[in-house]
Formats: C-alpha cells, sequence, structure tokens
C-alpha cells in the first residue's frame, strides 16, 4: 500500500468515524418479539393435544361469581350430608380458594355444620375432557374433600368423582364413576394410598373419554376404569362441583377429635378437551 493509498484509507475511516450512526437510527441488534405465555397443560395425561376450556387460578380478591356459584347446583343442602352450604364458607386469599367446614351454633337448614361447596352449573358445562384440581385438604374424622362432576340436566346418576378424600383416611384418594343401565345404580371404584394428603398440596386429575376414565395423582395415572363408559355420556355434558363436607352418610362422621374449624386450599381448577370434541356450556 502507497503513501497515498494509506491517506485516502485513513480519510475514509475519520469520516465513518464522524458520521456515525444517522441520529434515530434503529439499532442493529433487534430485540426479538414477546411470546404469549405458554398454554397451560395437563401435570400427565395420556398424550396429545389439549385446548384449554375452563380455568380458575383464584388470583383474584374473592370467589369468580362467572364461574362458580354456592351450592351443589340443585340447592345449598344433601341428604346424604350433614352441614349446610354456606356461601361465606368459600373465600379467595393470597392466590388460593379458601373452603371452610365448622360446627354451627343452631341448625342451618336442618343441619348442624356448615360446609362449603362450588359449582359451574349455568357457567361451564362439559362432555369429556381432562379435568384437574391442586387442592390441599384436611385431616379429621367426618371431613370429606371432593371434587366432581355430574350432568347438566341434575339427572343422576352418571357422575364422575375425580378425587373423593375422608378426612379420618387423609392418605386415601377414591376414585369413582356412577352410571345407570337396566338393572339400576352401578359404581365402581379404586383406591390409591400415598403418605398424607394433608400435608400439603397435591394434583388430582382425571381423563375421561368415551372409552373410559383414567386417573392421575401427582403427575402419575394410579387408576383406569371402563366399565359404564357408554352410560356415563348417556346424559350429556356435566358441570363441575368443589367441595368440603362433613359426615358423608354411611362413613365417618364427625367427633370431639375433629378440627373445627377445618380449611381446605384449592390452588387451581382447570379443564381441558381435545380438538374436535364437542364442548357444552
Amino acid at each position: 500500500m502507497g503513501p497515498r493509498t494509506r491517506r485516502l484509507t485513513a480519510a475514509l475511516a475519520v469520516l465513518v468515524g464522524a458520521v456515525g450512526t444517522p441520529r434515530g437510527a434503529w439499532p442493529l441488534t433487534l430485540e426479538p418479539p414477546a411470546l404469549p405465555p405458554p398454554v397451560a397443560q395437563p401435570l400427565a395425561s395420556s398424550g396429545g393435544l389439549w385446548i384449554p376450556t375452563f380455568d380458575d387460578e383464584f388470583d383474584g380478591s374473592a370467589v369468580d361469581a362467572s364461574k362458580w356459584s354456592n351450592g351443589f347446583g340443585w340447592g345449598d343442602t344433601a341428604d346424604n350430608f350433614a352441614a349446610w352450604c354456606d356461601p361465606a364458607a368459600n373465600t379467595v386469599v393470597d392466590g388460593a380458594l379458601v373452603q371452610r367446614a365448622d360446627r354451627l351454633a343452631a341448625p342451618q337448614n336442618g343441619k348442624a355444620y356448615r360446609g362449603a361447596c362450588l359449582h359451574t352449573k349455568g357457567t361451564f358445562s362439559q362432555l369429556y375432557g381432562y379435568w384437574e384440581a391442586r387442592i390441599r385438604i384436611p385431616s379429621g374424622a367426618g371431613l370429606h374433600s371432593a371434587f366432581w362432576g355430574k350432568p347438566a340436566n341434575d339427572r343422576w346418576p352418571p357422575e364422575l368423582d375425580v378425587e373423593e378424600i375422608g378426612g379420618a383416611l387423609p392418605d386415601t384418594v377414591i376414585m369413582t364413576v356412577h352410571w345407570r343401565d337396566p338393572t339400576g345404580h352401578r359404581m365402581s371404584n379404586q383406591r390409591y394410598r400415598a403418605s398424607d394428603f394433608s400435608d400439603g398440596y397435591h394434583v388430582f386429575g382425571a381423563e375421561w373419554s368415551p372409552e373410559g376414565t383414567a386417573w392421575y395423582v401427582d403427575g402419575v395415572e394410579r387408576a383406569r376404569i371402563t366399565d359404564g363408559a357408554a352410560a356415563m355420556s348417556a346424559q350429556g355434558a356435566f358441570y363441575a362441583l368443589l367441595d368440603l363436607q362433613v359426615g358423608l352418610g354411611g362413613a365417618v362422621q364427625p367427633d370431639a377429635t375433629t378440627p373445627f374449624p377445618a380449611e381446605q386450599l384449592v390452588d387451581y381448577v382447570r379443564i381441558w378437551k381435545r380438538p374436535f370434541e364437542r364442548l357444552t356450556h
């Protein structure tokens, strides 16, 4: 490179440095566009694509009345329980639904206890799909935790019990389907025993399909029932129910050792469907 070439190169370098990047120009390195948050999927299932259809993370300051109503769907009492469904027994605190059961000073609607009962009748119902809730159940004789579904037309059976745990046996979850055939009411259930479901939050899920139902506890399949599969869908879409009740008929009843008031915590309820499956709400 001769002297003249070196002088020309130096001049060009000074010119480029003086001009620099034009004022207001875009930077050379662009940030990637923001992506939408990932859609939550079941903790575990048989696989494949799931479309979210119902979700409550309980992030507000009160129960969302656009999703939940008090009671069982047909009313605020049931003959097979000792507790009345008190609307005030359901509150939202620090991102969780708090469901409380307690003794009453005087009977209400013929019941000696108050319980917590929520349902989605009139706001959400669905045929088949994956139903999941993350729950911390209480322990104590006579307490009864349940996450379940029944037909929107309130005919019974059928019924799908995603999770039932009696407080006298807090280490055992009962998973059940009810249906009707020409002989009358039929039922099939299985039990899974762990350490203690009152020791913290646990995830209970059920994958309901035309072939039957598979249950998952903390992401592991623990039961599968095909009995009554066709009859389970005979009454159409189911709505969801979430309860902390007292004194289930035919089961352990509350006694002096039952820790009243008792509280059940629910972190979330999520429901999905398969693509192209029928959805009714």
